[in-house]
Formats: C-alpha cells, structure tokens, sequence
C-alpha cells in the first residue's frame, strides 16, 4: 500500500527533453519531429517483418496516451501503438494471417526463444513465461518480469504466437508498463514447508514458488504459488508469504484456461 509513502518516480526513456517554444508554430513542427521519431522507432521495431510503408492512424488519449500506425508488411497489415513517452510498444496486432503456417499442438521451446528474443528486442528484459493457452494453431504467452527469482505477475505482458512458426501476430504491455518498476520486496516470514502446511490435506502439491500478486488496483502482495490437485482438477493456490493466510485460489475448469508454466 503506498498510501502516505514516499515514492521516486523517474522515466526510463523518452523521445526529447523538456523545452519551451516560442510560438504556436514551433510547437506544431516539433509535434509532427516527435510523431516522425515515433514512425521510425516503429519501422524499427517490425524490421524484421519487411516494412513496406507506414501510415499515420491517429493518437489515442488512455492511461498512456500513445501514436496509432498502420504498417503494411510482407507477413501482413500491422496495427501498433507507441507511447508519446519513451517511445515503447505498448500494442500491436498482425492482421490476415491466413498466410501463416499454423498447427493445433502447443509451441516448442525454440517458439517460447523467439518470444523472448521479441521482448527483449522491445526493450523488454529478463521476462518469463507463466501461461500458455492454444486455440486454432495460435499460442498466446503471458510473461512476466522476475525480480531476485520473485514472480511478478502485475508486470505482464501478453504475446500472441503462430504456434508452428513462433512469429509473432499480436502483443499488449500496457499492464507492464503501467506496472513495472524495481520493487523493495519483503522477506517472507514463513518458509515454503511453512506456507504449505496452509493447505487442505486433500490437495496433492505438485509445485510452489514466490510471486507477487495485486490483491487491489494498488495493493501487492508476496505469496507463495502452489499448483496442485484435487479429485483430478488442478488448483492453483497463493497463501501469503508474509500472514499465512490463503489471499487466492483457482481452478483449471476441464484444461480450457490454459497452462500454467513452472
């Protein structure tokens, strides 16, 4: 809760410095400078697509006012959004993808790689994937950042892949970027054998680690993750690494939700 707390905020990137123009004029120009930096970091980041040309789609005002472009591309038409600060991608969608070779099985390690290597190549670092679901030859990854080997699961980012190929057809950080920041993380007061002894007898564990939850909007908390099963459905359960107490617990209805990558 940072309720009556001191907090530090500082930007991580941003496409100019602070200045003062002397006219309406000079502001008009240097707005249509910065939404050119904008259209160049775009080409930038779909490089690897084989840009043809880019449009201008607008600006949308939201928690993070953002540049829209459209960008035809040799895998297809691309729709992105770049935040007026800093430049990041915060949204992208590939659009006909009828193009692309798709199957019905799950991505392999060498897809989760190139998932990464995306991430990374967005300025994204150290993220871990934490979920996975398939439908109709398309895997979507939610990732994660890890801090000190915390699962932080308010900093996500969601990756949308062609499961055979692993090229990437769609992607949304506006969670990670609202999000992300170095946290002061507590030491957990109970220990994992300690956390565990929390749960029903009945479930059988088959996995636990630390993550940070968001229990509100603005309230955090460190818990231990527990996968485990119970008359052949799998749970997933958080008891609090700092109480004691059970703060969440869900249920994977049938397979549909996905899987939990550990």
């Amino acid at each position: 809760d940072l309720y009556g707390k001191q907090v530090e905020v500082s930007l991580l990137a941003f496409l100019r410095a602070e200045q003062k123009f002397s006219s309406v004029e000079a502001l008009s120009k240097q707005v249509h400078s910065d939404i050119e930096t904008a259209k160049n970091m775009a080409k930038d980041y779909f490089n690897d697509y084989g840009v043809k040309d880019l449009l201008d789609s607008g600006e949308t005002s939201s928690q993070i006012p953002c540049y829209n472009f459209t960008i035809n591309t040799d895998l297809g038409e691309v729709y992105a959004q770049i935040s007026k600060v800093g430049g990041k991608l915060l949204l992208f969608t590939l659009n006909n993808q009828s193009n692309l070779d798709v199957d019905s099985d799950g991505p392999t390690q060498r897809e989760y790689s190139k998932a990464i290597d995306f991430l990374s190549s967005v300025g994204i670092k150290n993220a871990k994937p934490v979920w996975s679901q398939t439908t109709g030859g398309y895997t979507t990854v939610n990732f994660v950042s890890v801090q000190d080997g915390v699962i932080i699961y308010p900093d996500m980012v969601k990756v949308k892949m062609a499961a055979s190929s692993g090229i990437i057809v769609g992607y949304e950080a506006y969670g990670y970027y609202m999000n992300f920041i170095k946290r002061t993380l507590p030491k957990p007061v109970l220990g994992e054998v300690s956390a565990r002894a929390k749960i029903n007898t009945a479930f059988d564990v088959k996995s636990a680690r630390l993550s940070v939850i968001p229990k509100t909007a603005s309230v955090e908390e460190l818990c231990y993750e527990f996968s485990a099963l119970y008359q052949g459905d799998t749970y997933y359960i958080y008891i609090s690494a700092i109480t004691g107490k059970q703060v969440e617990m869900f249920k994977v209805v049938n397979g549909t939700e996905g899987e939990l990558l550990m």
